[in-house]
C-alpha cells in the first residue's frame, strides 16, 4: 500500500488528468461542451494545472539539491520510463493490431518511426499509418506533444540554476514577468486570430509555479491572503476584458495553494499510488480504441466510463510496474549528508 502524502498534490493532479481526459472524450466523440473561455477549454486548463504544479515542485527539487546531473536524472526517472512503455505498446501492439495496412508496410512507413521521435522528447508525427483512419480526429496519442515542452522548461530552470541566478529571489519573478510581457504584450496571445504559441504560454504557468515556491515565505503564513489577492487581480483583469490574463493570474496561485494544503480525505487520494501520469499518457489512445471498437455509438458518459475503467487498469499497472520502481532509483541520487528542507513536501516532490 502506498503511504498517503500529507498534502493534496496527488488529488489535484488526479483531477487535472481527469479534466484532460474528459475534454478529449468530448472532442473525440463530438459530444458535450468543454469551453471555459475563448482561449481555454477544460482540457487545456488541466494541462496548465500540471505545468503550475510542476514549476512549484521542480523548483523545490532544485533548491534541495542544486546539482545539474542529479536534477536532470530525477526528471528523467519521473517522465521517461512511463513514456517508453506507452510508446512501445502503441507502436508494437496497438498500431499493428488496428492498422489497415499489412504489417510489413506499417513497419516500413516513415510515419511510424517519426511517431517514435516522442521517445526522445521531440514533437513528431501524431498519427500512425492506417490507424483510426475513419475518425474525425486521427491522432493516436494527443497529450504526448506537451511532454517535450515540459522537459524544455525543466532545462530552462536548470540553466537559471547552473548560472547561479536562482540564488537571487528576484530571478524567477523577473523571468516570469518578462515572459508574460512578451506573451501578452509583444506576441499578443489574447488578440483574436493570433495563433497560440504553446511553449511560451505553458512556460508562463510553469514559471508562476516556480515563483510560488521561491516566494513561499510570503504566502505560507497566511495562504488565504494570497488567494484573495490572486482572485482580486484576476477579477480586475477579467472586468477589463483580459480573460486570458485573468486565468494566468489566478490559476497557478490557487492550484498551488490547494495542492499545498492538507485536507482530510482529499490528501488520501494517492494512498494507493499516483495514477495521474498514467491516466494522462494512456487515456487518449484507449479512448480512440473504444470509439473505434464501438463505432462511436456510445453516449458521452457511457463511453467516458468505459474508457476510464480501462485507462485506470493501465494507469495502475504503469504506476506499480514502471513509475514507482523507477522513482525508487532516486534514492541513489541523494547527495551525501542530504537532509530534507524543513517545510518542504518530500511526498509531493518525489512524484514531480
Amino acid at each position: 500500500m502506498q503511504h498517503a502524502a500529507s498534502n493534496n498534490f496527488d488529488c489535484v493532479r488526479l483531477l487535472a488528468a481527469l479534466a484532460v481526459m474528459y475534454s478529449h472524450q468530448v472532442k473525440l466523440t463530438d459530444r458535450g461542451i468543454v469551453a471555459v473561455s475563448a482561449y481555454h477549454d477544460l482540457g487545456k486548463m488541466g494541462v496548465l494545472v500540471f505545468f503550475a504544479i510542476s514549476g512549484y515542485l521542480v523548483m523545490q527539487s532544485w533548491e534541495r539539491d542544486p546539482h545539474l546531473g542529479r536534477f536532470l536524472a530525477r526528471r528523467l526517472l519521473r517522465i521517461w520510463p512511463g513514456l517508453v512503455c506507452v510508446m512501445l505498446l502503441t507502436l508494437l501492439v496497438l498500431g499493428p493490431a488496428l492498422t489497415t495496412l499489412p504489417p510489413a508496410d506499417y513497419f516500413r512507413s516513415p510515419q511510424t518511426w517519426d511517431f517514435a521521435s516522442h521517445l526522445w522528447f521531440i514533437v513528431g508525427e501524431q498519427q500512425l499509418p492506417g490507424v483510426f483512419g475513419g475518425h474525425a480526429i486521427q491522432r493516436v496519442n494527443g497529450p504526448l506533444w506537451t511532454i517535450p515542452l515540459e522537459m524544455g522548461w525543466y532545462v530552462v530552470l536548470a540553466a537559471l540554476g547552473v548560472t547561479g541566478l536562482l540564488r537571487y529571489r528576484f530571478a524567477v519573478p523577473v523571468a516570469t514577468l518578462a515572459c508574460a510581457l512578451y506573451v501578452f504584450g509583444v506576441y499578443g496571445a489574447q488578440r483574436p486570430g493570433v495563433e497560440r504559441w504553446w511553449p511560451m504560454e505553458f512556460g508562463l504557468f510553469f514559471l508562476y509555479g516556480a515563483c510560488m515556491h521561491a516566494g513561499r515565505h510570503l504566502w505560507q503564513p497566511r495562504p488565504w491572503r494570497a488567494a484573495l489577492c490572486a482572485v482580486a487581480l484576476a477579477g480586475i483583469a477579467w472586468a477589463l476584458g483580459h480573460d486570458y490574463v485573468a486565468i494566468w493570474l489566478a490559476l497557478p496561485c490557487l492550484t498551488v495553494l490547494a495542492a499545498q494544503a492538507s485536507t482530510p480525505l482529499v490528501r488520501d487520494a494517492g494512498r494507493y499510488g499516483d495514477f495521474s501520469y498514467g491516466i494522462y499518457i494512456y487515456s487518449f489512445p484507449l479512448q480512440q480504441t473504444v470509439i473505434w471498437l464501438t463505432a462511436n455509438a456510445l453516449g458521452l458518459w457511457t463511453g467516458m466510463a468505459l474508457s476510464l475503467a480501462v485507462t485506470m487498469m493501465f494507469a495502475w499497472a504503469s504506476w506499480r510496474l514502471v513509475e514507482q520502481p523507477a522513482l525508487g532509483w532516486k534514492r541513489l541520487l541523494r547527495p551525501a549528508g542530504h537532509r530534507t528542507e524543513r517545510g518542504a513536501n518530500p511526498a509531493g516532490a518525489a512524484r514531480a
